[in-house]
């Protein structure tokens, strides 16, 4: 895809600075484009299968044991999230966690926390994170104001350049 005779492509990154008297830490974060690597790695569970009076087949989306899965995907899902969108970031080693290990992903959080950053830290990291993959009013508000503001900037300097004084304040013709 081309916007403005550009190619479009990467995903949207952000970087973040921790400031640190011994040197800032600088985290780059990158939104994830698809999720085909946490589908093979841990697959969304799927509810059983149940039958009904007349045999009709349905999903069982209201057990428990299926809802109890779901929540902790979804919670694994997230922790990859962070995990994933840290990936970009020169020289950050994990000790506890394993991208190619589920169930270490958990671990991150308790990993920063033992790295030094505060929980209103690791809440803005992870905010920061949430952000860059996703798409809040906010953004499409600053964005547009952005925008707006760039075009009629570009109004004023075209409007400027197309008005002719006739007249010099001197009396004089301004296109002598």
């Amino acid at each position: 895809m081309k916007y403005k005779g550009e190619k479009l492509e990467g995903a949207a990154k952000e970087v973040i600075v921790i400031p640190r008297q011994s040197g800032d830490i600088v985290f780059t974060v990158k939104a994830i484009l698809d999720y085909d690597e946490l589908d093979k790695l841990d697959p969304k569970p799927e509810p059983k299968e149940r039958i009904l009076k007349g045999g009709e087949r349905q999903l069982n989306v209201k057990d428990p044991k299926y809802i109890e899965a779901l929540n902790k995907w979804a919670t694994r899902k997230t922790y990859y999230m962070i995990i994933k969108s840290l990936e970009d970031t020169e020289d950050l080693e994990f000790e506890t966690v394993k991208m190619s290990e589920p169930e270490t992903w958990e671990k991150i959080l308790e990993e920063f926390t033992e790295a030094g950053f505060t929980t209103g830290e690791i809440s803005y990291i992870t905010n920061k994170i949430m952000a860059v993959n996703g798409l809040d009013e906010s953004k499409i508000q600053e964005a547009t104001e952005s925008f707006i503001a760039g075009q009629e900037q570009a109004l004023k300097e075209q409007l400027s350049q197309d008005l002719e004084l006739s007249d010099m304040p001197s009396g004089e013709p301004a296109n002598a």
